[in-house]
């Protein structure tokens, strides 16, 4: 069409991914905080960009950060929600494990995941204290914090790695 509404010819297709393709990365980058991760996303918008058919060229750019931004966040809920269901299947007590936990048990791993806790960071702890304690979410956490949500994102994923780490090994049994 002559009203420039195809979704153009390969040229410019290659011609727009070498002008945006390492910026977007970086953009996405900051949002994930993964490399791969990031790459991956940029494949996925420009694929998507390629599917498109009614677009206009002055367009492509804003609408191509767009999705690879909302790809991004739908990375990262999807990395969130398979963790909290790894969380809980190891919360859930195997057949191994007994079945009832005394109030000294659960008195011993609050007083772990305390001491775990004063270990991180200022910036990690109070991230985590906002988010679990306080069940704010991320987004109210970056505002009240006046930090960029890939920020506290980053914070919380740190932190959470620091006190796998330091908890891996506690066996309120031994």
């Amino acid at each position: 069409m002559a009203d420039g509404r195809q979704p153009g010819t390969s040229e410019q297709l290659e011609q727009l991914y070498r002008q945006e393709a390492q910026r977007l990365h970086y953009f996405v980058l900051g949002v994930l905080r993964d490399p791969q991760a990031a790459a991956d996303v940029v494949q996925v918008a420009f694929a998507r960009l390629m599917e498109q058919r009614v677009l206009r060229p002055e367009a492509r750019k804003s609408w191509l950060y767009r999705v690879a931004y909302r790809e991004a966040l739908d990375l990262l809920r999807r990395r969130n929600r398979q963790g909290r269901m790894h969380l809980r299947k190891a919360m859930t007590p195997g057949p191994e494990a007994p079945q009832v936990e005394t109030p000294l048990v659960r008195q011993e791993l609050v007083q772990q995941v305390q001491a775990a806790l004063e270990k991180l960071p200022e910036p990690q702890r109070r991230v985590v204290q906002m988010r679990i304690y306080q069940g704010k979410t991320f987004a109210a956490i970056a505002r009240e914090l006046n930090e960029p949500l890939g920020t506290v994102l980053g914070r919380m994923h740190a932190a959470v790695k620091k006190l796998r780490r330091s908890l891996q090994n506690w066996n309120p049994y031994e």
